[in-house]
């Protein structure tokens, strides 16, 4: 049941990786036009950290069922998750405020 919550769970870093993939299109577009610099590049960067979060996530998922071997026991650790998951999940997000605030932040004051 824990490796099926975690699949689901999935579904959450696919959405944020179709999200940040749309924003990179629209935000490369609206500069190509507005002749902003490609700050849009930094979705790439943000792209990657997110994958690598969605690839610690499924490493963690396929061995949550046997922690007690000693071969992967190591992703049981928290700095593991730690340096993994959350450390490049936040910095994903991070990232990608600043980029869509560049490109964005016209629609607030209009």
């Amino acid at each position: 049941m824990k490796v099926l919550s975690g699949l689901i769970g999935m579904m959450g870093i696919a959405s944020l990786l179709y999200a940040l993939n749309l924003l990179n299109q629209l935000s490369r577009k609206l500069g190509s036009v507005t002749k902003m610099p490609p700050f849009y590049r930094g979705y790439y960067v943000a792209i990657a950290l997110v994958a690598i979060a969605g690839l610690a996530r499924l490493a963690h998922i396929s061995g949550l069922g046997n922690l007690e071997q000693p071969d992967i026991a190591w992703l049981g650790s928290t700095g593991f998750a730690l340096l993994t998951y959350h450390v490049p999940l936040a910095l994903a997000v991070t990232i990608s405020l600043f980029v869509t605030w560049r490109y964005w932040s016209w629609l607030l004051r209009e």
